[in-house]
């Protein structure tokens, strides 16, 4: 962590939690208007399943944006606004991609040694496979949901 240099943590502070927090208190008072049925997701991997080393900076932005939406759920839950994360597991996208190349460099170990830790069928999920759960969790038919984290991981870093 000590080889991580200051501005790398407030960039990753600004991009990773204080964005979230910017668009939110952007929207919230619409949000509040609009009363029952508003929703709020934030999607963070790393909050709860801390990668270390070169990405400790990223782990901990996402742990206060975890934090923050819990306490915004409390917050908002009397308004009828719900609040809740999801956190993806290794999810095949060119960003995804990217996180991945530094977690198994770091590891000094293959993609497919990557993916073989994941208990689902041994692969990395699809956008879709962790859209589908998100335009749940903005639907009515989540409208008794609020203050989770939902992973979204094919079991990675839960049954491993």
């Amino acid at each position: 962590m000590d080889q991580i240099p200051e501005a790398e943590w407030l960039d990753s502070l600004n991009i990773n939690f204080l964005a979230g927090l910017r668009i939110t208190n952007a929207v919230l008072p619409e949000l509040k208007k609009s009363g029952k049925g508003a929703s709020i997701v934030y999607v963070s991997a790393g909050g709860k399943m801390p990668f270390g080393g070169p990405l400790s900076h990223y782990g901990a932005a996402k742990a206060a944006l975890n934090n923050y939406s819990q306490n915004l759920a409390k917050e908002l839950a009397p308004s009828g606004i719900r609040v809740n994360v999801v956190t993806p597991g290794p999810i095949i996208t060119p960003g995804g991609d990217e996180v991945r190349k530094t977690i198994t460099s770091a590891m000094g170990i293959t993609d497919e040694q990557f993916f073989a830790a994941v208990p689902l069928q041994g692969r990395g999920g699809t956008a879709s496979e962790l859209a589908e759960p998100i335009a749940f969790l903005v639907s009515d038919r989540a409208s008794y949901i609020t203050g989770h984290n939902h992973f979204v991981t094919g079991g990675w870093g839960e049954l491993g």
